[in-house]
């Protein structure tokens, strides 16, 4: 339509130079040249018309596909037309789904007895028939509502839900222990379980209520009977003594979501079990429901993100696992969590610097054979560079190839140098140490990790902390040993494994 009135406005142009030049008896040429501009007599104008049939003014837009109407709605999405139809087809893609949990699966452990109005747990597992896929994106959420009564027999504990009946590492589980008067949402890695705690008044569960657990994309919470929201306010290891949270439930819930992502390498949690064969399950329960928000993003994966990673470490005696640790750290276990393969080069007491000789980091660095292309070189900054009174701190140099070794920022930039050279796409994840405020380098320690290592940052782009000196995280008097600094089994397991999965994670 555009083309139809260019044309005659051309036209009209043209009949009415035409007509001008003929009244002064002139005889004029107009033509529109390739390029689309009048041509008279012979000039070419700064006129132009549009000759295209293809502006597609007149033309009503394409009506939009249903594919495309649910990615506008649903910009997360991040599946093709093909997998969006196998999604509807699977029901991944309705706002909400709601899952009936007692009514189901094959009981593996004890018995389960079924009357018109409950079912009725004995020391019981039983597989669910549907997994119940719990996202824990900052926009997802779910309810669980559970109607019974948890501790008929008025004492004892077990796991309500959970996610493997039989494995132990990585599981995710909801439970209840009557001798601390606690319901919880749990992780337990390498046989240490950490318990998420609501404090619950003891006669609540020997009696029938209605307990509703929440999540809300940021906060895990639980109310009973419809009464007043309780939130996370302990964490214990192995039920043991409980440290209260120093803040309010949002920091644990925080902590809980870190440690479920970790040993699941996604934002989704998967229930699959009524109760678990190490805690196993006696309960009178009318209901267990459950409604989600959308499970589009949910990835059903038979190996952990970081299976097929291959990772080096480099340090000394926390990398090596001292004392109980019978020299294995959160190295062995993170590979047995993850299936990740390694290469490991631990020496406690050992110096980043070259003073140490041939023990030195920069020296066993030369021991990792980089043709196995690692995805991260992990390397300890150790304490005891700043305990030796003959190693110089040294600064960042300006240029990118020669390092002052003896210093401690020299080695650690010869590490640097030499991991991006032998292999580029290695990233280089230097850790800090969780020191104790007694402890005899502590400020000179933190005073680094202030001043220098941005300036590291800065300069090489395979540079990464993980900053287990400053984090943020519960306080549990068995993370450490009582030297403030070596990390117990616990500490391994549920202090420094979630936080280095999850960077590796992130960056790798």
């Amino acid at each position: 339509m555009k083309k139809f009135f260019t044309m005659i406005a051309a036209f009209l142009l043209a009949f009415m130079l035409v007509f001008c030049f003929t009244a002064c008896e002139t005889e004029v040429s107009v033509t529109v040249g390739d390029d689309g501009y009048l041509i008279i007599n012979g000039e070419k104008t700064d006129m132009k018309i549009d000759t295209s049939d293809n502006d597609g003014d007149d033309e009503t837009p394409p009506e939009k596909t249903e594919y495309e109407k649910f990615k506008e709605a649903h910009p997360d999405y991040e599946g093709s037309e093909e997998q969006w139809r196998e999604d509807m087809t699977n029901g991944k893609l309705v706002d909400k789904h709601e899952y009936d949990l007692v009514l189901s699966g094959t009981v593996s452990k004890g018995s389960v007895n079924f009357t018109a109005t409950s079912a009725n747990f004995s020391q019981a597992v039983a597989d669910l028939h549907k997994p119940v896929i719990l996202p824990m994106s900052a926009s997802s959420e779910w309810k669980i509502e559970i109607c019974g009564t948890i501790l008929p027999n008025g004492n004892g504990g077990g796991q309500i839900l959970s996610s493997m009946s039989t494995e132990s590492n990585g599981r995710i589980y909801l439970g209840v222990n009557k001798d601390n008067n606690r319901m919880f949402w749990g992780v337990c890695i390498d046989g240490f379980y950490a318990n998420y705690c609501f404090d619950v008044p003891a006669a609540t569960m020997s009696e029938e209520h209605t307990y509703l657990f929440a999540f809300d994309g940021t906060e895990f919470t639980l109310s009973i009977d419809g009464g007043a929201q309780l939130h996370l306010n302990k964490l214990s290891i192995n039920n043991g003594a409980a440290n209260t949270a120093e803040s309010t439930g949002l920091k644990l819930s925080k902590e809980l979501r870190n440690k479920m992502h970790a040993v699941t390498g996604s934002d989704y949690a998967v229930i699959r079990h009524l109760g678990s064969a190490s805690h196993t399950l006696t309960a009178n329960l009318k209901y267990i429901k459950a409604q989600t928000s959308q499970t589009y993003s949910y990835k059903e994966t038979t190996a952990h993100p970081l299976a097929d990673k291959t990772v080096f470490y480099l340090g000394s005696s926390i990398t090596e696992g001292i004392n109980d640790n019978k020299g294995k750290s959160f190295v062995e276990k993170i590979a047995a969590l993850t299936g990740n393969k390694y290469q490991k080069e631990a020496v406690s007491g050992t110096t980043l610097s070259t003073v140490d000789g041939d023990r030195s980091y920069v020296k066993r660095f030369e021991k990792f054979d980089f043709s196995k292309k690692p995805a991260a070189l992990v390397v300890q900054l150790s304490t005891n560079d700043f305990q030796r009174d003959n190693v110089p701190v040294g600064s960042v140099s300006a240029g990118m190839t020669n390092f002052d070794t003896v210093s401690l920022t020299g080695a650690i930039e010869k590490i640097l140098y030499e991991t991006k050279r032998k292999s580029p796409d290695t990233k280089v994840i230097f850790y800090s140490c969780p020191l104790e405020e007694n402890f005899v380098c502590y400020k000179q320690y933190g005073e680094y990790i202030k001043n220098v290592i941005p300036k590291l940052k800065e300069k090489w782009s395979n540079f990464v902390l993980l900053d287990y000196y400053n984090a943020e995280f519960t306080k549990i008097a068995g993370y450490l040993y009582g030297d403030g600094f070596h990390p117990q089994p616990m500490g391994y397991a549920q202090l420094v494994v979630p936080q280095m999965i999850n960077l590796m994670l992130e960056i790798l």
